[in-house]
């Protein structure tokens, strides 16, 4: 097999859609969205007199299965199935613990994938020892079965990504998928590229791993860590955005299964401090919509922002910052879904507060202060392509964290509780739902606490992204 290829094409120039927009104009007329918050119930103690399960929930995953409407939530090494939502009322959803005795061993990273069109489960754990362990289930949680290996060979080290995708209309490289009509990828990268890998067989198996890009700490100027694999539901291209290329984003993408990667960057993007990036295609037309944090505020820190690009990465829309006008100065963990054509939605934690919202008291150097910015949760709208956005406060006077929220991993002093990302979805009536881990549970919590209680967020009226909801089936 020939070596992945790694092609940088230019930028032909800012364009927008010329299908923009048919019934779109109407829904920014609609009611704002209204959110409801459901929290995991406490955990029952371990042997060492500890809660863990739901209490212990920093970079959760989740996925949405349409034909039930039950939910799969997974962080540390707690995997729940929830349903029964009230979405007239706050916390009255049921928690039901469905961790396999095997996934749920240990953790360096979790990571959980619900297939849209299969309704199929992964739940992928990266272990401390290297490597991966991987399990699925079809029938939300009830029963398990493991896979060959988690990932493929030669893919180790941090931060794995999974997704499933249609074969893609070009390139061909491999067969077709053996079970189910998609294939299964999985991703990380290590401390010489970012690598990928597909399974024919539903994740039982994967073929050998091939390289994205090299990453900085062998020479590329790419960050070694990225954001969540996506790919396009229409003809199943397959998109990965590291965390920064030089002092802007890049977007690599493949048309073939992962055997090569073309990459193309976004004219007038920065780097920032935010966590990873995220992407959300459109469903109808494949739209690329790309969110991001900036430097906007100065420093490494500043408002997410968000491109658009309807021509797989080639050309893009110019930057848009979310929440300036709601007087958001920072933010952190941006999360993009999107819909129908040109509906899409952006969510984030965002900050009012000026200074470095890593920031923690340092017992070498008094002088360092605690940020005291407070965090909630915001989530912005576009219905024309991202010519406009529309930000709202998702709960207002609910914070999810007070004091910082530090992106610097190891080297954090405090405010590492909420790790680094969130994840979102759509349900089958086009609106979104968010896993997170909740900081602040009363008014008096901050940081200090440590708390990272599991936490599913859903919009239960307001805006749709689908023009027509998705029938269950």
């Amino acid at each position: 097999m020939k070596p992945a290829r790694l092609l940088v094409l230019p930028v032909l120039g800012l364009v927008l859609s010329p299908l923009l927009l048919d019934s779109s104009r109407a829904a920014t007329a609609a009611s704002p969205p209204v959110f409801r918050q459901y929290h995991a119930p406490a955990a029952p103690l371990d042997v060492r007199g500890n809660r863990t399960k739901g209490d212990a929930s920093g970079e959760p995953s989740l996925g949405f299965d349409r034909r039930t409407g039950d939910v799969m939530y997974m962080a540390e090494k707690a995997t729940f199935r929830v349903h029964g939502f009230d979405l007239g009322r706050n916390e009255k959803a049921t928690w039901t613990d469905v961790t396999d005795p095997v996934i749920g061993a240990q953790t360096s990273d979790p990571i959980l994938w619900t297939d849209p069109v299969t309704h199929r489960t992964y739940a992928n754990q990266l272990e401390l020892q290297g490597g991966s362990l991987q399990a699925y289930t079809d029938d939300q949680g009830r029963t398990w079965t493991h896979s060959t290996m988690g990932g493929s060979v030669g893919l180790a080290f941090d931060h794995q990504s999974i997704v499933t995708g249609k074969p893609a209309l070009e390139g061909r490289r491999y067969p077709a998928p053996l079970i189910g009509p998609s294939y299964l990828y999985y991703c990380t990268n290590d401390l010489y590229a970012a690598s990928c890998a597909v399974s024919l067989d539903g994740g039982l198996n994967f073929l050998a791993a091939t390289p994205v890009y090299v990453n900085e700490l062998a020479g590329g100027d790419c960050r070694a860590i990225f954001g969540h694999l996506k790919t396009d539901p229409r003809d199943g291209t397959v998109y990965l955005p590291p965390d920064g290329c030089g002092t802007g984003q890049r977007l690599f993408v493949s048309k073939d299964n992962t055997f090569s990667w073309t990459s193309y960057p976004l004219p007038g993007s920065t780097t920032g401090d935010s966590g990873h990036p995220s992407i959300g295609i459109g469903r109808q037309d494949g739209a690329v919509y790309y969110a991001y944090g900036s430097n906007d505020a100065g420093g490494d820190t500043g408002r997410v922002h968000a491109q658009v690009s309807f021509d797989k990465g080639r050309t893009w829309t110019r930057p848009a910052a979310l929440g300036k006008d709601l007087g958001i100065r920072t933010s952190r963990f941006p999360v993009a879904v999107a819909g129908d054509r040109g509906r899409a939605a952006v969510a984030f934690l965002g900050a009012k507060a000026a200074g470095d919202p890593s920031a923690a008291p340092d017992p070498t150097n008094p002088r360092v202060k605690a940020y005291k910015g407070i965090w909630n949760l915001y989530v912005s709208y576009t219905f024309d392509g991202g010519r406009t956005w529309k930000t709202y406060d998702a709960l207002p006077g609910d914070p999810i964290q007070r004091g910082p929220v530090c992106t610097r991993g190891t080297t954090c002093l405090a405010g590492r509780n909420l790790l680094d990302f969130n994840d979102m979805v759509l349900d089958d009536k086009g609106r979104v739902m968010l896993a997170l881990a909740d900081g602040a549970l009363s008014r008096t919590d901050d940081y200090s606490r440590d708390l990272a209680k599991a936490t599913i967020v859903r919009q239960a009226s307001g805006p749709s992204l689908y023009a027509r909801p998705v029938s269950r089936g």
